[in-house]
């Protein structure tokens, strides 16, 4: 077999599902078992499988794997040197009637899990300050959006009152300028009528 399964830093096993004999094993595994992988290499899985968890093997994850499916999370209890112990288990079908099993302490699995409840959590408040945040830009672009219309409004409005106001001044200039020949007249008509008498 092949030495690239030996040097996985995960716990993993090869198995030939008939005979459910261990074909290879990482060293991380063999490790947590407290042997080498010499020592399980050509063992039946059995030996390292608590008896319920050997019935929920032959039950439930042999058949999957016989049909070529993948058999994702289940929980098997193992023997360790500490004692029976529960692994979050995935098993996938290999080629010749073998199978390629993963294993993740349960512990382990429950930390993996929350972190990433922690990271999801820390996640949405971000999207929610985010969320208000944008919220608060476009409010905030919603008022300076009326307040230019106020104030183009205010400067139109400005702009005909200063041309009211420079029309106001025109149209008193020009009634200056025609009120003082007509004045001149008037006041000379006057004086000629007073010649004239």
């Amino acid at each position: 077999m092949s030495q690239a399964i030996r040097d996985w830093p995960i716990r993993a096993l090869t198995l030939e599902l008939d005979g459910r004999t261990i074909k290879d094993v990482s060293r991380a595994f063999a490790a947590h078992m407290g042997q080498t992988p010499e020592q399980l290499i050509d063992t039946s899985i059995d030996t390292i499988l608590t008896a319920a968890s050997r019935l929920y093997f032959l039950s439930a994850l042999e058949p999957k794997l016989r049909q070529n499916l993948d058999c994702e999370q289940h929980t098997l209890y193992l023997k360790t040197l500490l004692g029976s112990l529960p692994f979050l288990t995935s098993a996938h079908p290999q080629h010749a009637n073998q199978a390629l099993f993963v294993f993740m302490p349960a512990e382990q699995h429950l930390v993996l899990q929350q972190q990433l409840i922690q990271e999801r959590d820390y996640t949405e408040s971000l999207n929610r300050d985010l969320s208000r945040q944008q919220h608060q830009l476009i409010e905030q672009r919603n008022r300076q959006k009326e307040l230019l219309e106020k104030l183009e409004n205010t400067n139109h409005e400005l702009l005909q009152t200063e041309k009211l106001a420079a029309l106001g001044q025109l149209a008193a200039g020009i009634a200056h300028e025609i009120n003082n020949p007509v004045g001149y007249i008037q006041s000379n008509l006057n004086s000629l009528d007073h010649y004239l008498t």
